[in-house]
């Protein structure tokens, strides 16, 4: 059964949704990102940034979208323990409380995954924030330049 190792789904969900964000975010970005750094710098210069922006929006995509750390919160075995104590939950044969455990790892990987796609986006939404306003003040500051070289011919 697939719950035979919980403690690994939680590393191996968040890292792959993590990767599969980060690429998809690449190829989008990939061609605006590639026509702005080659009109503000030279080909090899901009062929550089563009590869190191791509690294970069791995890594921050990545990062961001993993757990920090794993504690005793998300495993359910805790939850349940919690609940053992009521008489209602108590009663409930293996049958059935496979099941609830079944049902609580699958609503606990909905939460981990949507939480993780959204640090994933977030983080990688924040590095292009820095990365354009950057880019704008490079941009103002070769339209300067262009403008006081045509004013002095």
């Amino acid at each position: 059964m697939w719950l035979t190792y919980p403690f690994m789904l939680l590393l191996v969900i968040p890292l792959a949704c993590s990767i599969v964000i980060s690429f998809v975010i690449v190829m989008v970005f990939n061609t605006s990102l590639s026509a702005i750094f080659k009109r503000i710098f030279r080909n090899d210069i901009s062929a550089w940034l563009i590869k190191y922006v791509k690294c970069a929006t791995y890594l921050f995509g990545i990062s961001g979208g993993l757990i920090g750390h794993l504690s005793d919160e998300y495993m359910p075995q805790n939850y349940l323990s919690e609940f053992a104590s009521d008489p209602q939950i108590s009663d409930l044969d293996d049958e059935m409380m496979s099941e609830l455990r079944e049902n609580l790892w699958i609503s606990m990987m909905f939460g981990i995954i949507m939480a993780r796609l959204v640090g994933t986006i977030q983080a990688i939404a924040q590095m292009y924030l820095v990365l354009f306003a950057i880019v704008v003040i490079a941009y103002i500051a070769v339209k300067v330049i262009e403008l006081r070289e045509t004013q002095l011919r």
